[in-house]
């Protein structure tokens, strides 16, 4: 039988800041005054697209010349937990990845053992790809 497999707790991460971006679109212009056939229109104006607009709608943008965020800068003690958390992240991280190496070690023996075409059969589409 096979070893059993490294079981880690999964542990979820939550951002604490969203990162949602605000966008205030320009109004479009009022369509009274305006000269037609007399008959009235049911409809709106049409949005007139600006050159600046678009560019800050991803989320990746929110550090470019965009406007300033409403969201004041995080707090020297918010910074220190994320710290210490991603620390724990990384030493849980690294205990995995020492789990799933030492797993691989001993089952590889056993498929040598037990099935070792598989690893020809593996060798042989290493060699064709």
């Amino acid at each position: 039988s096979l070893p059993p497999s490294p079981q880690t707790p999964k542990k979820t991460v939550q951002k604490s800041h969203s990162c949602r971006i605000k966008l205030i679109l320009p109004r479009a212009e009022s369509t009274e005054n305006v000269q037609g056939d007399g008959q009235p229109k049911n409809h709106f104006m049409k949005h007139k697209r600006r050159a600046s607009e678009g560019y800050i709608l991803s989320p990746s943008s929110k550090y470019s010349n965009g406007p300033p965020s409403p969201e004041p800068p995080p707090s020297m003690d918010h910074l220190l937990c994320q710290i210490e958390k991603l620390k724990l992240e990384n030493i849980a991280l690294r205990q995995e990845n020492k789990d799933m190496k030492s797993y691989i070690d001993r089952l590889l023996p056993k498929v040598i053992m037990n099935c070792p075409e598989a690893l020809e059969a593996e060798r042989y589409l290493n060699k064709m790809g």
